[in-house]
């Protein structure tokens, strides 16, 4: 069982009553699973939630209890005592109307109505009417007229008077949410409204005679009302008419209730109450479940007008040790959460409300609410915002770590990059982001890298190694729940049914750990997770969600239409024109995009540089499918002046292992002699159909969709001698770029027997030129030996091999320059801390020699 940290929670929701407190809980957006520590004159159990951001308790009282300011009192001091850093409190409940018919205006106040304290003119909002002093000459004197109890914060009454600046329409601003919890069943029923047939009123005149009245019913878009003024707090239940009335009419209240009297001066809430009987003899208890359904709901309007405060864990102070340091930056191959944050840059950012109804999800909140479902697998087709969910899911994860012995990781799997696409660099990078974000679980790593060193990580042995390490982490004893999560299963290439065993088998071991994968739907991943019906592991199909995806994507596209320059505000003259066009740029973007993210995004990419007066007829122009707008794309390049460089750079950053700089790719893609200008060259990337995009320096392709198209369907194009080609020239242009830049001693150090970790990168580095070809021209040389080439292309491989320009042999151009650069490449390999790297190459060189 979860511990929860009461230092976390900044808002109490008093509801003492046990409906009232139903009524709360339906109301939060998550239940905190878990319960608080507890000691010696602790007497109260509370439960915690998360209601827009706000972490809030809701207390109630004791089974049993006797309701009334005394107890009251006692929960307050309990819930002050047990949080340090509440902010404010809402007391939210059910009090008895008190309608005043003969004033003027009339005060028809009706069953199911929302009442709430607020001072007018000399009233106090709070009025304890039974707490005061008897006096010979004026009889029963109110202590300060009321103004004994403390105030409602001032947070509190700002957010009150915001919504009741749209009386009498204020109830438009609570009543959604009721709508979500009248349905709720609690222990006697639901919350729904009993109608306003049964909400009968009775008068009673001076002799005690009760008549009912007859009122007008209220129009269905009227059938709620927000009453605000002075109510009474006191001891006693009110059952008398002539009591109430007379109470009424001194203080000037609308509503009486039992429990604010004994709650203001320990905790100065917000005091939120439904009408559930008009304090007479007909009180009953059919309307409670409506009224406290109604001022919950109020409740959690204010909640959403106030911005939460967050308050900072504290947080064990651990320093890491330089020992510690050194594990990890021998681990780390990828930072996550670099990669998090460039994913969210390279496909436009991400819009928070077209993704929140992931969050809302029946699938997810089981997932993440109920203890025995541990592992969830979202899938969908590619562009329709998986990524992006996962990102949203990561950052509400994060955002409501409410206990510290909560831990969360990820991993975000691409295709086209090495270091991101095989179940060792996933381990590797869950491990990492685990041990850096949490020090003291380095300790489960330590172990294995102090007898083995950087070793640990590499080899046939490293997935089995770092397996065992996660585990150990994710069973440390100090944690009661961790969260594991793993965008795009379908594009780790390498032991990818490895790391599916591996989760499912840690998902049936350890009961505290809540996995989230997604990929596209695979039937060899969704074999492999080993779905079934026991309620642990769960899917969520995105296709089956299609109105859900459709209206995140078109919320996106409202704001991209926003941000269009060509559609910014011009003068005024112009403003309705604008306008007009942005609607009708919305709708056909609506119409085409078939709920797929990828499709808008590259569309907008297309349409930032595009006329006013032409926007409507480029729109006309692009086809609605991925794969089509992929072939425009395609057929838009090869119109362009430049189009052999666009090839030479989609098939170079289609075979390489990890993104390229364009100091890098300019010599890949043989282009240093023809595009001597980064400059340039980083146009003539942007003039490549949107395939590619540039991020501080590097190119990346977009998507793994594109690499998959430009590998198939465009594959004649990009690739017309085939794969092994392009990797062939890679090799060739790697080798001469590194003949021509290696040499002893590169960075000038004075000292050569200094440590790597002392080595100071020049300013203007050599070396980045070559850094990708020093760690893969061997890869690219074993991928042009094992490939497919057109026919023409092996003719030429022969001729070449019986010349003994292009083989290992004694001549060949491999054995020429390790004959001339091998100290110098391995001096390379050590200033770039790539020799873990240049050890594998020389394995991959032997595999290729022929006895």
């Amino acid at each position: 069982m979860v511990e929860l940290d009461p230092e976390l929670y900044t808002v109490a929701w008093l509801a003492p009553l046990e409906i009232e407190a139903q009524a709360a809980l339906h109301m939060l957006d998550k239940r905190h699973q878990g319960r608080f520590p507890m000691g010696r004159g602790d007497d109260y159990v509370f439960q915690a939630g998360e209601m827009y951001g706000h972490n809030v308790i809701v207390a109630t009282l004791p089974a049993g209890q006797e309701y009334g300011t005394g107890s009251a009192a006692a929960l307050a001091s309990q819930v002050k005592k047990f949080f340090p850093n509440l902010w404010f409190g809402l007391l939210v409940g059910v009090a008895a109307g008190l309608p005043n018919l003969t004033q003027s205006p009339p005060l028809d106040i009706r069953l199911g109505d929302v009442l709430v304290g607020l001072p007018t003119g000399k009233s106090a909002g709070l009025i304890a009417y039974d707490l005061g002093k008897e006096t010979a000459k004026d009889g029963f004197q109110l202590l300060h007229f009321g103004y004994v109890l403390a105030s409602t914060e001032t947070v509190v009454r700002s957010a009150i008077g915001s919504i009741k600046l749209k009386a009498l329409k204020d109830a438009e601003t609570f009543l959604p949410y009721y709508e979500t919890i009248k349905h709720k069943e609690h222990s006697s029923g639901t919350f729904v409204d009993p109608g306003q047939k049964q909400d009968k009123l009775y008068l009673v005149d001076d002799s005690g005679t009760e008549r009912l009245v007859e009122r007008e019913r209220r129009p269905d878009d009227m059938r709620a009302r927000v009453w605000y003024g002075p109510i009474g707090s006191g001891e006693k239940l009110m059952k008398n008419a002539q009591k109430r009335n007379e109470l009424r009419d001194k203080y000037g209240l609308i509503g009486l209730e039992m429990e604010a009297a004994g709650i203001m001066n320990r905790i100065p809430v917000g005091v939120i109450r439904g009408v559930c009987d008009y304090g007479d003899e007909h009180k009953n208890k059919e309307w409670q479940p409506y009224a406290a359904a109604m001022a919950a709901a109020y409740a959690k309007a204010i909640l959403h007008k106030i911005p939460p405060k967050k308050i900072a864990r504290k947080e064990p102070v651990l320093v890491q040790s330089d020992e510690d340091k050194r594990c990890l930056e021998h681990l780390r191959t990828t930072d996550p959460r670099d990669d998090k944050k460039r994913i969210e840059d390279t496909k436009g950012g991400l819009v928070r409300s077209s993704s929140d109804w992931i969050l809302g999800h029946e699938d997810f909140r089981r997932w993440r609410d109920h203890d025995e479902a541990r592992l969830l697998w979202i899938k969908g087709d590619p562009g329709k915002g998986k990524t992006m969910l996962l990102i949203a899911i990561i950052d509400e994860l994060e955002r409501q770590q409410h206990s510290t012995i909560t831990v969360l990781s990820y991993f975000f799997c691409q295709g086209t990059i090495s270091d991101l696409n095989s179940a060792t660099a996933v381990l590797r990078g869950l491990v990492y982001l685990l041990g850096v974000k949490y020090p003291s679980l380095v300790s489960h790593l330590r172990k294995s890298y102090d007898s083995a060193g950087s070793k640990l990580f590499e080899g046939m042995n490293a997935f089995f190694s770092l397996s065992k390490v996660l585990e150990d982490m994710l069973r440390d004893a100090s944690l009661s729940r961790a969260y594991i999560v793993i965008d795009a299963l379908d594009e780790c290439e390498a032991d990818l049914p490895r790391l599916l065993k591996f989760i499912v088998h840690n998902t049936s071991a350890s009961p505290c750990v809540k996995w989230i994968v997604s990929s596209r739907n695979k039937v060899d991943i969704e074999q492999q997770l080993k779905l079934d019906d026991s309620g642990m592991k769960l899917s969520l199909e995105l296709r089956h969600n299609a109105e859900q995806v459709a209206h995140a994507v078109n919320t996106y596209i409202n704001w991209k239409v926003m941000e269009l320059w060509p559609l910014q505000d011009g003068n005024e003259s112009e403003d309705h024109f604008l306008a007009t066009r942005r609607d009708q740029v919305r709708k056909i973007m609506h119409q085409k995009s078939n709920g797929t993210f990828l499709w808008a995004a590259l569309v907008f990419d297309e349409l930032k540089d595009v006329l006013v007066g032409e926007l409507l007829e480029v729109l006309e122009t692009i086809p609605s499918g991925l794969t089509q707008l992929y072939d425009r794309m395609m057929e838009q390049i090869h119109k362009h002046k430049h189009r052999e460089y666009c090839h030479r750079l989609l098939s170079a950053a289609a075979v390489t292992y990890r993104p390229l700089h364009l100091l890098e790719l300019q010599i890949l893609a043989g282009l240093q002699y023809e595009v001597k200008h980064l400059a340039d060259l980083e146009r003539i990337v942007r003039n490549c159909g949107s395939f590619l995009a540039v991020k501080d320096g590097y190119i990346y392709l977009i998507h793994q969709s594109v690499e998959d198209y430009l590998s198939g369907k465009a594959s004649s194009t990009i690739f017309p001698f085939g794969r092994a080609e392009v990797h062939h020239a890679i090799f060739s242009r790697s080798l001469q770029a590194m003949s021509k830049t290696l040499k002893r001693n590169i960075y000038g150090l004075a000292h050569l027997g200094v440590s790597i970790d002392e080595v100071k990168t020049p300013d203007k580095d050599p070396l980045a030129p070559v850094q990708y070809s020093c760690v893969h021209w061997v890869n690219h040389f074993y991928e042009a030996n094992n490939g497919n080439y057109s026919i023409y292309l092996i003719i030429f491989k022969i001729i070449l091999y019986f010349l003994r320009h292009d083989n290992l042999g004694d001549g060949g151009i491999v054995h020429k320059f390790l004959q001339k650069f091998l100290l110098n490449w391995f001096e390379a390999l050590s200033l770039i801390k790539g020799m873990s790297e240049g050890v594998r190459a020389i394995a991959k060189l032997e595999s290729l020699l022929t006895v």
